[in-house]
């Protein structure tokens, strides 16, 4: 959270799907290769794995799941 208040700009989790039918960018290259130009920083947090990652929207103050996948959200 420290990172997203002084950015003041939202972070993408490691797991990103670029296109609908198109396979899940895992990795820190695979992201870059996607979004160079794109992006301002890619963090490299390691390997998340195959299966989606959870996205929470925190810029309202109330966490909202945006996608159930990877991790528990209990909001």
């Amino acid at each position: 959270k420290r990172i997203i208040d002084e950015l003041g700009k939202p972070l993408f989790s490691a797991s990103i799907q670029p296109f609908e039918d198109s396979p899940y960018a895992t990795t820190a290259d695979e992201i870059l290769e996607i979004y160079d130009g794109k992006v301002d920083l890619i963090i490299d947090g390691g390997l998340c794995g195959e299966e989606p990652t959870t996205i929470v929207d925190l810029s309202s103050g109330i966490p909202e799941s945006l996608r159930q996948g990877k991790g528990v959200f209990e909001g």
